[in-house]
């Protein structure tokens, strides 16, 4: 089993820091944990206008736990240590034309909180196919 702990301001896999040695631009990034905030891995595109455009070839369907799950070895092999996974959500086209939501503009309002408890609630498919992500 893999074990990461954490030394002052250092981060260690299996008693190795990471990055060993290694640099950027001539500044050390040994002890660093890169990683990168994932916040499609645990969404489905629910747009009916465009969640055909992520459709897998064989199954005809998109998987955002199996896209992000097979990417990881790939991810690794680039340096890429750890990734955040994300309850917030966004757009997969970035700024797209057409949105189905309205945006979260001002303080918290309890549209927020009640689209949230949908999202993360123990029910919720979002929180069931975070499990595989975690664990892979």
């Amino acid at each position: 089993m893999t074990t990461i702990h954490i030394e002052t301001d250092r981060f260690f896999i299996d008693g190795t820091p990471t990055y060993a040695g290694c640099h950027f631009r001539e500044e050390p990034i040994e002890g660093l944990l890169l990683n990168s905030r994932m916040i499609q891995a645990t969404f489905d595109d629910e747009n009916p206008e465009t969640v055909h455009r992520w459709a897998y070839p064989d199954s005809g369907t998109w998987d955002a736990a199996r896209n992000v799950i097979e990417a990881l070895p790939i991810y690794r092999d680039h340096g890429l240590l750890a990734v955040t996974l994300n309850f917030q959500g966004g757009s997969p086209e970035g700024y797209s034309k057409e949105q189905p939501y309205p945006p979260s503009a001002g303080p918290l309002r309890r549209t927020h909180t009640l689209r949230f408890g949908v999202v993360c609630g123990q029910r919720s498919r979002w929180r069931r196919r975070s499990r595989p992500l975690a664990r892979a």
